[in-house]
Formats: structure tokens, sequence, C-alpha cells
């Protein structure tokens, strides 16, 4: 019962937000004038829940397997209590601006196939993976762009250009504007390692690398208003800290990390494409098994509200969503080695330079 009351105060504090949010902004030619917001040690063994802890899955489960191409992330928006997934629709380096944002609903049902689609309504949209909301927008990381998009009707308002960027994967904002947006790079040898990104709103900043990133970055989430993100060569949940150095929150026994969504208390959902698994990390770094034999899972997202994870599989082109129970405490699965990671500085590495033209 705790849990939904926090679910329904998460609603409304997300409500105001997004009124301030909206009332405070304007654009001018698609960009954003003005915006006022108020105020190693190594991998633990993971285990499922003991036979004795109960179901910690409810028996709703729902999916939706027509009209997607290739789901890579998804969404909730409180605002229209619906599902965004975004489609890549083909080959993620591709720029053949056929990707498209799909609406669905709570009950598993199409809304609109295509939304937000490339080709459409002057819409540039290549690849479309990662997605963030904040106020009245709608932030989509595309191959090398950032892309904004109206909220409500889906109508596009901008873009920043990501110099160097190889794949832009993730893209998160805080609550005072700050754009963060991840660049996986490629996977080939002697290839682009990725980078993370920032620019603020509100100051009209031109997206800049972060020094130190972690490499090969991909799903990124802000939770307290700090950056948190998973990366593809480190199995770990890394946030980034005032003073500009990473810390390990957690780190998980898969590789291949690819989604990312927050839940209360410091909580997170990790999905692993590469072990098709999906982790739930608690505030202490312990880990367990949530879901195995997912084919191909990715950006994963959380509906708050009913306390639901969102599960989209790109080579299916299928969305699951699963309806959660509170996990009992007897089913976290303590864990010395990740005790000992937990809050430590990630080995440095060269730093970036500033991303120019």
């Amino acid at each position: 019962m705790t849990v939904v009351r926090q679910g329904v105060a998460w609603g409304l504090a997300f409500l105001a937000t997004l009124a301030i949010g909206w009332s405070c902004a304007s654009r001018n030619q698609g960009k954003v004038q003005t915006v006022t917001v108020p105020q190693d040690a190594g991998a633990p063994e993971v285990a499922p829940p003991p036979a004795d802890a109960g179901p910690f899955l409810e028996r709703v489960a729902l999916s939706l397997d027509h009209g997607l191409a290739g789901p890579a992330t998804v969404l909730y928006d409180g605002l229209s209590d619906s599902y965004l997934v975004a489609n890549v629709n083909g080959d993620r380096y591709a720029k053949d601006n056929n990707g498209f944002v799909s609406r669905v609903s709570p009950q598993g049902e199409m809304i609109q196939e295509q939304w937000i689609a490339g080709g459409q309504r002057g819409v540039t949209l290549h690849g479309p993976l990662g997605m963030a909301l904040w106020g009245g927008f709608l932030f989509v990381a595309d191959i090398e762009e950032i892309r904004q998009f109206d909220r409500r009707t889906g109508e596009k308002l901008g873009s920043w250009k990501v110099p160097k960027a190889a794949r832009l994967h993730g893209v998160a904002v805080t609550l005072t504007g700050t754009v963060y947006a991840s660049d996986e790079g490629r996977a080939s040898k002697d290839a682009a390692k990725g980078a993370l990104f920032r620019f603020n709103l509100a100051a009209g900043e031109a997206p800049s690398a972060i020094k130190n990133s972690p490499e090969r970055p991909t799903a990124l989430v802000v939770q307290d208003n700090k950056l948190v993100l998973i990366g593809g060569t480190a199995s770990q949940i890394l946030q980034l800290e005032e003073s500009g150095e990473f810390t390990s929150l957690a780190r998980l026994p898969a590789q291949g990390l690819d989604g990312l969504a927050a839940m209360a208390g410091g909580t997170f959902l990790v999905a692993s494409r590469s072990a098709g698994a999906i982790y739930q990390v608690d505030s202490e770094g312990h880990s367990h098994v949530m879901f195995e034999g997912l084919p191909s899972t990715a950006g994963i997202g959380f509906d708050n509200v009913r306390l639901r994870i969102l599960i989209p599989l790109a080579d299916e082109n299928q969305l699951l969503i699963r309806t959660l129970l509170p996990l009992p405490a007897s089913a976290q699965v303590p864990d010395a080695a990740n005790e000992a990671c937990r809050n430590c500085p990630v080995d440095s590495q060269p730093a970036l330079d500033a991303a120019s033209d």
C-alpha cells in the first residue's frame, strides 16, 4: 500500500512540475529561448528470490505484437497516461528518415502507430533510441542529434547536433534543464568508444563532451537530480557526482547493459541484452534476476502509477507489460563484493576534449 501511495504522490508532483515547466518555456524558430523551473571487486553472484518468498509478479501480463518495428525504448508519459515506444525501423546507424514513435495504451492497445514519424509533418527521425520527458517536451536521441517535440501534440520543435557522436543512445534531463546524452560509439575494433555529452537549455549551450566519460555509455536516467547511467563495457550502474567523478552504485553479473529505469527509494531496473535478463537493484546495490530468457530486450521503462515494467523486444517487434508486487525483503541478496564496490570512484580514464564541429 505504501508503494501505491508513493506512485500517486509521484504522479501529482510530476503534473505540478509539468505545469510549471510548460508555462515557463517559449520557443522561437524551434529553439527554446527561456526555461525556468523552481526549485573493482569481481562481479557478484546473483540469485533468484528464494522459494518461500512468494510471488513477486502479479499474473497481470499484457503484450503488443503488431505495429512496432525494432522497438528500442519505452517511456511512460503520465500526462497522456500512455506508453511512448521509439521504433528504429531498420538499420540503427542508417540516416533513412523512417524512424517513428508510437503511443500505446496501458491496456496494451495501439493508440497511434506513428504518432511522430520521420518524413511526416516536416519531421526528421532516422533511428530513435533513448527518450526523456521534461515539462511539456519530449527529447529523443537520434544518431547524432537530440530532437525536441511537443509532448502533447508530437509537433517538432527543434534539435541539437552532438559533434563527433557516432551513435547517440540515451538522453536524460535534470530538473534545472541540463540535458545529458550518451554516445554508445561503435562496437568494431579501433572505432569511436563513445562519450557523455551535456548542454543546458536555459543557457543556450552547445553540447560538449564530459571529461573522463566511461566508454560506450548507453541508457541514462536522472535520480535525485543526479545523472545515473549504465555502459556497454562496464557491468555497473554509475552516478555522475558534482565533482565530475563517476561513482559505482552497483555491479551486475552481465555485460551488454542496454536498459535502465528508476523506481522508488533509489531502486533501479537494468536490462542486459547479452544475458537476455532484467535485474532489480536496490538502494544498497543488491541485485536479483526478475526475468530471464528475453531474446532482445532493449530500453525498458517503468510505469510508476501501476507498478509495471515495460519491456521492448527489438528483434521480435514486441512490447511486454508486466505488473509488479513489492519484493519481500527476504528475496534481496547481499553480496560482500558489491558492498566493497558501492560508491567507490571508477578507475580514471583519459580525459576527453570538449567536442567541437
